[in-house]
């Protein structure tokens, strides 16, 4: 039967070199030259510590400092994949952020049989000096993060009460309403994402807010699941030409990949008959095939933002505001419109 190594404690080297507790533990942190011992003496107790194979206890180091110095990411979501390769710029953003801040990452995720309750008791248990959270309203994580002491940045969408990184979905659904508005389209029929997050509802209401300044009609026939955009497109289809809508605007760049895979398919012509585009600038399977034209957001930089706020937030010790950022995006012109 394997036995565990017995940890090497700051008492045995003290003990292997005949010197007292507080020598050992004032050269191993860093304190020696205020005490006032010798270089001979600090070299001795590096040499044993490094042979014994000392480690520093990082939990009490946290107790003495309060601080564990890892930021936890937190979601109300389920799951964490990076093969989303949406998932994927946030987790590397984070990482980045945890990085030039000097903090480690503590991802939390639980499962769906996992309840509410226990899911936030298990990210509050101590290990985390903060927390980046991501999650719907009124989902009752959401609701949960809200009301503890922790310090939590909201990023992508807003929390009411918490400060937020976001993009600026907003100015993303102008851009798209004015390029296709250039290029000579009068009818969009609007692809959305049935959630009421800032992100969803924000884009949405921008395309409908410019199109309407530019005297173009926008239709919607409901999300387009996957699976369903057959249905959808055969729906176009049947609608008269005169009434029939000219571009689709996909709430993102997944929805807007389906729906041109199955136009291919059904010998639609992208874009001569029906524009599409996307929201997200992810990079995607058709590239080489296709270039959807869509809004390019900085989700890396979006959570490497959230990370340098909470950073501040806990090292200027004051209670976080309700500071609201929003990150620039770009339209990238593709050949799907």
């Amino acid at each position: 039967m394997l036995s565990t190594p017995k940890l090497v404690t700051i008492q045995d080297i003290a003990d292997e070199l005949s010197v007292s507790k507080m020598t050992v533990s004032a050269v191993l942190s860093g304190k020696a030259t205020d005490l006032r011992i010798s270089a001979s003496t600090q070299e001795r107790v590096r040499t044993a510590a490094h042979r014994l194979g000392y480690r520093p206890n990082e939990v009490a180091r946290a107790l003495r400092r309060k601080s564990t110095k890892i930021l936890g990411f937190a979601t109300g979501h389920n799951g964490l994949t990076t093969s989303d390769p949406w998932m994927a710029q946030i987790l590397g953003g984070l990482q980045d952020g945890c990085r030039e801040v000097g903090n480690d990452l503590l991802l939390h995720c639980h499962a769906n049989e996992t309840s509410v309750e226990n899911a936030y008791n298990a990210v509050l248990d101590g290990r985390v000096d903060g927390i980046i959270y991501y999650g719907p309203p009124g989902h009752q994580m959401t609701e949960r993060i809200r009301e503890q002491r922790l310090p939590v940045v909201a990023i992508v969408d807003e929390v009411p009460g918490l400060p937020c990184i976001a993009a600026d979905d907003t100015s993303g659904g102008y851009l798209l309403a004015d390029h296709l508005h250039e290029r000579g389209h009068h009818h969009l029929l609007y692809a959305p994402q049935l959630m009421d997050s800032s992100s969803v509802l924000n884009r949405e209401a921008a395309v409908i807010e410019r199109a309407a300044a530019l005297q173009m009609e926008v239709s919607n026939w409901g999300k387009v699941t996957a699976g369903s955009e057959q249905t959808f497109l055969n729906r176009w289809l049947q609608t008269p030409p005169e009434r029939r809508p000219t571009a689709i605007v996909a709430w993102d760049d997944e929805t807007a990949i389906r729906i041109w895979r199955t136009a291919r398919a059904m010998g639609i012509r992208v874009p001569q008959e029906l524009a599409i585009t996307g929201f997200d600038g992810l990079p995607t399977q058709l590239e080489g095939i296709c270039d959807l034209s869509t809004i390019v957001v900085p989700w890396g930089d979006v959570a490497c933002k959230g990370i340098h706020t909470l950073h501040s937030i806990l090292t200027s010790g004051t209670p976080p505001d309700q500071t609201q950022i929003r990150l620039p995006v770009a339209l990238r012109i593709g050949d799907t419109t």
